[in-house]
């Protein structure tokens, strides 16, 4: 971008969205989302409280658009390490293993989630933006198993099991770190040994419905003659 050309509305209007998910996502992780409010995250990133609600409807609206874009990065990294480790699902397997290490490292980003969640579960409206959210990272996981494994649509409701399987369980291993429940190599191992058992699971269910698929197309063709 040249230094000398005024910036347009929307370079402008990105600038400041940029610096108060910046500023939000510092405060939010070293206050809390119940201890951090809207008038800090303005003076922490030099715009007014009406340039945030500019942008954010709220302060919840701004939480979690920290949280969505925090978990947006992390796994679209995911996705970029298990396709560059080819076709072996032991290599997918590792790559995944490896980024919920990488993810579990910033426990307080995990932490804020767990408030943020519990902050609006009783409200109906915001909530379903949290809903919205996961729905969204169970539509980008979906493929990227079906991917993975090589498995057709024929198989498609026991790839949505598995999805939704696995998603509840980094949940459940996300809150366990959370609480000290459950420590980094042990979450990670935990989390791969549920992919393992989903990956076998899904390639026999693969394998028998081409099978069932190729004796159909047998017979039916054995009838013809």
């Amino acid at each position: 971008m040249d230094r000398g050309r005024p910036l347009s509305r929307e370079e402008s209007q990105t600038h400041t969205r940029d610096a108060v998910l910046a500023a939000a996502q510092e405060l939010f992780l070293g206050q809390g989302f119940s201890g951090t409010t809207v008038a800090q995250i303005a003076a922490r990133a030099g715009r007014t409280q009406g340039a945030i609600y500019g942008n954010f409807d709220s302060k919840e609206a701004l939480c979690l658009a920290v949280l969505e874009r925090h978990y947006q990065q992390s796994f679209a990294g995911l996705i970029e390490s298990m396709f560059a480790t080819g076709e072996l699902p032991e290599d997918g397997l590792g790559a995944i293993g490896s980024w919920w290490r990488s993810v579990g490292v910033n426990d307080e980003m995990n932490v804020l989630a767990v408030e943020f969640v519990l902050s609006v579960r009783r409200d109906p409206d915001k909530f379903a933006e949290v809903t919205q959210t996961a729905a969204m990272l169970k539509a980008l996981l979906h493929p990227v198993i079906a991917a993975q494994l090589g498995v057709g649509p024929e198989i498609d409701t026991a790839v949505e099991h598995a999805t939704v399987g696995v998603l509840s369980v980094g949940v459940g291993l996300a809150v366990g770190r959370v609480i000290e429940l459950v420590g980094p190599e042990d979450s990670a191992s935990v989390l791969t040994e549920t992919l393992r058992l989903w990956t076998t699971k899904l390639r026999v269910l693969a394998a028998t419905s081409g099978a069932a698929t190729a004796h159909r197309s047998n017979r039916g063709s054995a009838e013809e003659l």
